[in-house]
C-alpha cells in the first residue's frame, strides 16, 4: 500500500488547494512509544501500539497542517499503520490501515 500517497490524500482532503509530495516539507523519526502525544493518537491506535517499544513516524506539513504515518518499528510483522492529519496541534481525522 502507498502510505504515503494515503497520507497526501487524506490532507488534499481538507485544503483548497491540490499538493504533491513535493509542496511538503518531510521528517522521520524513530522512538520510543511512551514519547508519543496521546492526545494525537485515537484511543483504538494507542492499544495497538503500547505493545511495541519503538515506532517510526514520517511527517508531511504543509502550511498550519502536518499529516503523518505511525507504525511500529523493528518488527517483522505486518501490523497496522496509523495514517493521520493534524491542523493547529489537533488530530481532525485518521484511518487505521
Amino acid at each position: 500500500m502507498d502510505y504515503v500517497g494515503e497520507a497526501i490524500t487524506l490532507m488534499n482532503k481538507y485544503l483548497e488547494t491540490e499538493i504533491k509530495l513535493e509542496d511538503t516539507g518531510t521528517e522521520s523519526y524513530a522512538f520510543e512509544v511512551e514519547e508519543i502525544d496521546p492526545e494525537l493518537i485515537p484511543e483504538q491506535y494507542q492499544n495497538i501500539i503500547n505493545a511495541y517499544t519503538n515506532v517510526m513516524t514520517h511527517l508531511f506539513a504543509y502550511e498550519n497542517y502536518y499529516a503523518f504515518i505511525l507504525q511500529p518499528y523493528d518488527t517483522k510483522y505486518d501490523d497496522y499503520t496509523l495514517i493521520g492529519l493534524v491542523k493547529d496541534d489537533r488530530l481532525i481525522d485518521y484511518k487505521i490501515v
